[in-house]
């Protein structure tokens, strides 16, 4: 719902918040531009359930200049009143100001403001991935390379552990997702813990010997860590060594299971895991073994992956 602050009311020009973190923002945020203008008066009193708030008017400020007769909606529209929401639902994707922002000299905010929306629009807006974080982009390109998915239609769960199930599926959409058939999961007293939506797909890595099994386990639903993902990546590129030692600038290199040493080596030569910055010693990596693997780490590992095996 939209009010106006007065029936004679034209513009303002004030200070503004941006209470959420968004594509369509995310300019103004990094320019430290807080200062909008609109022309109209408006302000939104009630938004659906599920919109973004992606404009305030800032309260603790007063307005730079306008015009804007005294009086009760004055008031409300200078007290955080909202300015423009997105709202996405049931295949709406709308993004909607109070205002217009065009007037005489002012151009460049309406403008702005659209191609950032028409940008969010055509982007994963996952809302647990930050569009500043590290692995934004990289999670955009393995969605949009069908590698990886959400895990619901808002959220990627980018620090969310890694599945030996999950990791087989990617790789099999890697290799095309070919049609499999055969009985190979029986073998194994867990295969019935394999989800559905993954079953073609550990097929496959059995019958390709990318995933290995042990004590008569599978094991398709516990979490890989970073030398077993490496492990499973060095298999199913045909376990060919890599030559020189690539792990020496890791620090806790030592700490890599010999079981996993050629793959860890391979894996560093072809640059797929480049491992995580020691926030303690400036400079220093540590390729953390054994540290469970997250799905914004393999989002990254994925996209090296492919030109290694070509």
């Amino acid at each position: 719902m939209r009010e106006v602050t007065s029936g004679n009311a034209m513009d303002a020009l004030g200070y503004v918040t941006y209470p959420s973190k968004s594509l369509i923002t995310a300019s103004y945020v990094s320019e430290g531009d807080y200062i909008m203008y609109g022309y109209g008066a408006g302000y939104f009193t009630a938004i659906p359930d599920a919109a973004q708030v992606l404009v305030r008017m800032d309260g603790s400020k007063e307005l730079l200049e306008g015009f804007l007769p005294a009086g009760d909606g004055l008031k409300a529209f200078k007290d955080n009143s909202i300015q423009a929401i997105s709202y996405r639902e049931d295949g709406m994707n709308v993004v909607l100001f109070a205002n217009t922002l065009t007037n005489k000299v002012h151009q460049r905010d309406e403008f702005t403001f659209v191609a950032n929306a028409a940008f969010c629009a055509v982007s994963h807006d996952f809302k647990d991935v930050r569009y500043n974080a590290w692995y934004a982009g990289t999670v955009d390109a393995v969605v949009d390379a069908g590698l990886m998915g959400g895990t619901a239609p808002d959220a990627f769960n980018p620090d969310g552990a890694v599945s030996r199930e999950m990791v087989a599926t990617t790789l099999y959409r890697i290799a095309g997702s070919p049609e499999v058939e055969g009985d190979e999961l029986d073998a194994f007293t867990d295969a019935a813990d394999i989800h559905d939506w993954a079953r073609d797909a550990m097929l496959w890595a059995v019958q390709e010997k990318v995933l290995e099994g042990g004590n008569g386990a599978l094991r398709p639903r516990d979490t890989a860590t970073r030398q077993e993902l490496a492990a499973i990546f060095y298999r199913n590129a045909g376990s060919q060594k890599a030559e020189g030692d690539n792990l020496k600038d890791f620090a806790d290199v030592d700490t890599i299971a010999d079981w996993a040493k050629d793959a860890a080596n391979w894996c560093a030569a072809n640059g797929i895991i480049k491992g995580i910055e020691n926030v303690d010693v400036h400079g220093s990596l540590s390729f953390s073994p054994k540290t469970t693997a997250v799905r914004a780490q393999l989002a990254a590992m994925l996209l090296r992956l492919a030109p290694a095996q070509d």
